[in-house]
């Protein structure tokens, strides 16, 4: 039994550009053709240029290009509320000292108003985020190890901001990738007529 590989739009827009090159010229069709073979030749012609020229992968651009950038900042906020979901989780039980309760309480208020930013955003002072010690620790990226220079906070917007984006762009994406496959399955039968002799 013999089995094929699925054809991919990608595979389908080749084809109809192979198609289209290999195409004769109108000046270089032959003379004894009938007027309705030179007709249907061109026609087809027609066809094939329309199918490329129309052929909507440009919808998937945008999104993806977009999806490209919020994915790894959405990722990096996910790993720091990991992380602080993590500390929290480690911080002492009230059996310690009274003056290192102190210290660890104030640690843990620092990791909850972290989170929260996480979720509902910081205020800005001169243009720069006002984020909690915890949160702006995992978001500062090392300082560049040739000139040593500190790089900015890595904040772009609460995880929630980006969340919701990144469906948005999920379903661009889908409904673009649809719209290119119905273009494709549509032009996979004009392919399958064989061109008259």
């Amino acid at each position: 039994m013999t089995t094929t590989t699925p054809t991919t739009p990608t595979d389908t827009l080749a084809r109809l550009k192979y198609e289209l090159d290999s195409m004769l010229s109108p000046l270089d069709v032959p003379g004894d053709w009938t007027k309705r073979r030179k007709d249907a030749y061109e026609l087809r012609r027609a066809r094939l240029q329309q199918y490329v020229t129309n052929w909507p992968a440009w919808t998937l651009d945008k999104p993806t290009k977009r999806r490209a950038v919020v994915r790894p900042a959405f990722d990096m906020l996910k790993a720091a509320e990991q992380e602080i979901d993590t500390q929290l989780s480690a911080l002492p039980d009230k059996t310690i000292p009274e003056s290192a309760q102190r210290n660890e309480s104030a640690r843990q208020n620092a990791l909850i108003a972290a989170k929260t930013a996480l979720h509902v955003g910081v205020q800005y002072f001169d243009g720069h985020p006002v984020l909690p010690e915890p949160l702006r620790a995992l978001l500062t990226p090392p300082p560049c190890g040739t000139c040593h220079r500190p790089y900015d906070v890595a904040w772009h917007g609460p995880i929630d901001v980006f969340e919701a984006e990144l469906k948005q762009l999920d379903k661009e994406i889908a409904d673009a990738e649809a719209s290119v496959s119905r273009h494709a399955e549509s032009a996979e039968r004009l392919l399958a007529i064989p061109l008259a002799p």
